[in-house]
């Protein structure tokens, strides 16, 4: 890794998906089918979002979305940013200080 920038922990990739999953169970529990909630979650983000993000950037993404999924970002990031800092700075050293790895090598092998 000399001479070159480091990757972000893979770790952060599941961050992801985690946030989806959030998502799916709060739409769930407010009375949406599983399919909605799937649908407007964890499919939405895989299938569309996260493939149009690669191939273009986030600020044509956020230029091509709604005027209310735009307000919505600019209301609800400070908020988001402040309840998940605390966590991606926490994986971080976790990956960092090798705690991460030290947990996948012991449950290397053990039946999940």
């Amino acid at each position: 890794h000399r001479g070159r920038e480091p990757s972000p922990p893979v770790s952060f990739t599941y961050c992801r998906e985690l946030n989806a999953a959030t998502c799916f169970q709060v739409l769930s529990k407010n009375g949406h089918t599983a399919s909605q909630a799937f649908n407007e979650t964890v499919e939405d983000a895989t299938q569309s979002l996260y493939p149009l993000i690669r191939q273009y950037d986030m600020d044509y993404m956020s230029n091509a979305c709604s005027t209310t999924a735009r307000r919505g970002a600019l209301d609800w990031a400070p908020v988001y940013e402040k309840a998940n800092l605390p966590i991606f700075e926490q994986l971080y050293e976790s990956v960092r200080n090798d705690t991460d790895t030290r947990k996948s090598l012991g449950f290397n092998g053990c039946a999940t």
